[in-house]
């Protein structure tokens, strides 16, 4: 039974609380709240786990997909609504791998499931993978 299987089918949280909650319980890692957040701003999560990966805290996976690990943090692009009632892609979502080739992460229901990278809920819409110094940086 693999430690992700105690996530599975939560409905309690959106993409990044699930990603803080995964690191604080599996890692004893506490990760950046960036305040409460919505799917209209997961961009600046994204951005900031991007800019935290030019310190020594995350990496970059290359190649991903391929060479991901457990807890690596997935960031992906999705449909964005815009103040000016445009909808426009962007990065607006968060997961976190379980094993090789397999993502966690939450849906429109914001509940908790596992997928492989190539289903079709999260094929395409891959942006990075970052790995924490506690996982092996």
């Amino acid at each position: 039974m693999s430690w992700a299987s105690a996530y599975i089918g939560r409905a309690d949280m959106h993409c990044w609380a699930l990603v803080r909650t995964v690191y604080a319980e599996q890692c004893g890692v506490t990760l950046p709240e960036y305040a409460e957040v919505d799917y209209r701003e997961m961009t600046a999560i994204a951005e900031a786990v991007s800019r935290d990966s030019r310190l020594p805290t995350w990496t970059q996976v290359f190649p991903f997909p391929g060479t991901e690990v457990p807890l690596d943090v997935v960031i992906m692009k999705g449909w964005l609504p815009c103040s000016d009632g445009k909808v426009r892609r962007g990065v607006i979502h968060a997961g976190i791998i379980t094993r090789t080739g397999y993502i966690m992460h939450t849906d429109l229901n914001y509940s908790v499931v596992e997928v492989p990278l190539n289903h079709m809920t999260v094929r395409g819409k891959l942006v990075g993978c970052y790995r924490h110094k506690v996982v092996g940086g």
